[in-house]
């Protein structure tokens, strides 16, 4: 990983992306650039110096930030940008930056949901997306790899191994376990009907993982506990990591750009308005 870019924290608190953002670059050297977003409704007054206010506001932006990469012993200058759309800049910079890692922390409302600038960047960045949450599960913990074995598309399968090594990497620089994880979909509605047997379909679902491991393993991967469970995907990925102790979550993620793909969501979305563990976001 040689750049990484990280969202600061709004105000002047404590910030978990930057001091996630200072844990990876101790055990991994690496690149960081900071950018602070600001953007406030500025009254409509002839009287007012607009420009003189907004650039206030920047330099107090700017201070606060400094501070909090000080408190970090993050030795980087910030960048401070008055804009709005924070998903839409990042998806559109990292190309040109040779970004490899966006790290953010996740904004929880009391809904299911993340705020949209998180769901946003899921969908549109194309680089990886590390959401920390805003109290930290634990500060050490395993590595969770979710993967989709049932796939049949070529982009799908080379995103299960992007995932995997990903997540290898990350427990073996942390020193922590590494998990696979399969959550093999079972309608409910099929399954009180008699139609969907759980038994027969962890059966077929584990030996797709057997297989899966043995590929691993050819790749160097060997050192990893494989976990089938069927049921629904993010509900069971939920659970096995609260279950394992995980801290880190590494699931892949398919944009979508349609308005309906909010309310639907996918498991990377579901799973990212439940889970207490940062979520690591590949996309194919």
């Amino acid at each position: 990983m040689r750049h990484i870019l990280v969202i600061a924290d709004a105000g002047s608190g404590n910030s978990p992306a930057l001091k996630r953002a200072a844990e990876l670059q101790q055990s991994e050297p690496t690149r960081l650039s900071v950018i602070g977003f600001i953007h406030e409704a500025l009254p409509h007054d002839p009287q007012l110096d607009i420009s003189a206010l907004r650039e206030a506001l920047l330099v107090q932006r700017r201070r606060q930030l400094t501070r909090a990469l000080q408190r970090y012993g993050i030795d980087v200058a910030p960048q401070i940008l008055w804009e709005k759309r924070i998903a839409e800049w990042v998806s559109a910079q990292v190309g040109k930056l040779r970004v490899d890692l966006v790290i953010k922390t996740g904004n929880r409302s009391e809904t299911w949901h993340h705020t949209p600038t998180d769901w946003q960047l899921l969908r549109a960045c194309p680089a990886p997306v590390l959401i920390v949450p805003q109290r930290a599960w634990r500060s050490r913990g395993a590595v969770l790899a979710a993967v989709d074995l049932g796939t049949r598309l070529p982009a799908k399968r080379v995103l299960n191994l992007a995932i995997v090594e990903a997540a290898a990497k990350l427990a073996r620089n942390t020193g922590t376990e590494l998990h696979l994880a399969y959550a093999v979909p079972q309608s409910p509605v099929l399954r009180d009907l008699g139609v969907s047997d759980r038994r027969r379909l962890v059966e077929v679902a584990q030996q797709r993982a057997d297989k899966f491991i043995t590929d691993l393993q050819a790749r160097g991967i060997d050192d990893i506990s494989a976990h089938v469970k069927a049921g629904t995907p993010y509900k069971v990925l939920v659970s096995l990591a609260a279950q394992i102790n995980a801290r880190t979550l590494v699931i892949g993620c398919v944009g979508r750009k349609a308005l309906s793909g909010r309310i639907i969501g996918n498991t990377a979305e579901r799973t990212l308005g439940l889970a207490k563990t940062e979520l690591l976001v590949l996309k194919p």
